[in-house]
């Protein structure tokens, strides 16, 4: 499992803001995206990029998954942003208005620079139909492609309807990309809620999101972090239930069985993925559960998970 099925936010931050760039590599958000794109002015470009390889070594020594967000490939200002991104070794590039060719040309850009960056992953930005109608071919004309981002404010106003608080209008197509992604084992990261000042607006925002198969979600306000983290996180029932049934699927394929029952429930490979997934998730997060933990012993006492029964 790629580390980016299990991130869960990624702050943007405008490149040519030093300050905010140093505030953001100690924040809590699982990855940062320096923006070089919509977040800076065309006369401001050479600063954010200045700014990216002055924190080289700050980037290193932050141990978080870094991105940047490149301006287009056919734009005047990419070949350099790329330049930049190479300099410092990012763990990601972010390439807007993604299609298929675009791609190519980045996956070919990078694999040509030194050995230092062969690493580095690419995360198409979904923006447009087209290139939601092409998601399929766009999430697997590379090995670098290890998620995805759907950006709903550029992707409505392609289409030329109104983007909403309530999001009825990009329902079919945040369904359609977490789809696509998942179906390919790359990471789904949704759309972030514009209106940081309200966090109930943004939890809704969220639990639609994950409803409809989306592994994260961008930030846009460090004042959305905690709240986007919490909620992508498994509920304390899901880690212990996933855990067990994971140790029981693990024996009974050891034993030579294809299905295992818990709980009076038929257990087979497409659930014990799942939860393999949520334990993962767990893991990843330094989730554990101790035995004083009020659900685990609720749990131990009635249903026999102490000596493995089903």
């Amino acid at each position: 499992m790629d580390m980016s099925t299990t991130l869960r936010s990624y702050l943007y931050v405008p490149c040519d803001k030093a300050r905010m760039i140093d505030k953001s590599l100690i924040l809590d958000s699982d990855a940062v995206i320096f923006d070089l794109e919509d977040a800076v002015a065309g006369s401001r470009k050479q600063i954010a990029r200045e700014n990216l390889v002055s924190r080289t070594t700050a980037i290193k020594a932050s141990n978080k998954p870094t991105l940047v967000r490149v301006n287009g490939v056919d734009s005047p200002f990419f070949s350099e942003d790329l330049a930049a991104c190479l300099e410092v070794g990012v763990w990601g590039i972010v390439v807007p208005k993604a299609d298929a060719d675009a791609l190519r040309y980045v996956d070919k850009e990078i694999s040509s620079s030194t050995s230092r960056n062969r690493d580095i992953r690419i995360i198409p930005l979904i923006e447009t139909a087209y290139a939601l109608e092409t998601i399929s071919e766009i999430v697997t004309v590379s090995d670098r492609i290890a998620a995805a981002q759907f950006g709903a404010e550029d992707f409505t106003d392609d289409l030329g309807i109104e983007r909403t608080v309530a999001g009825d209008e990009i329902s079919y197509a945040r369904n359609r990309f977490a789809i696509a992604c998942r179906g390919r084992g790359k990471g789904a990261v949704d759309t972030p809620c514009t209106d940081f000042h309200d966090s109930d607006t943004l939890l809704r925002d969220i639990h639609r999101a994950r409803a409809a198969g989306m592994t994260g979600k961008t930030c846009i306000h460090p004042s959305q972090i905690a709240v986007v983290n919490d909620a992508f996180l498994p509920s304390e029932k899901e880690v212990i239930e996933s855990s067990h049934i994971w140790e029981l699927w693990k024996s009974a394929v050891s034993a030579g069985d294809g299905t295992v029952v818990y709980h009076g429930k038929m257990i087979d490979r497409p659930i014990a993925m799942r939860a393999e997934r949520v334990v993962n998730i767990a893991k990843r997060h330094g989730l554990t559960l101790s035995p004083d933990s009020q659900y685990y012993q609720a749990q131990t006492r009635t249903s026999g998970y102490d000596n493995g029964t089903t």
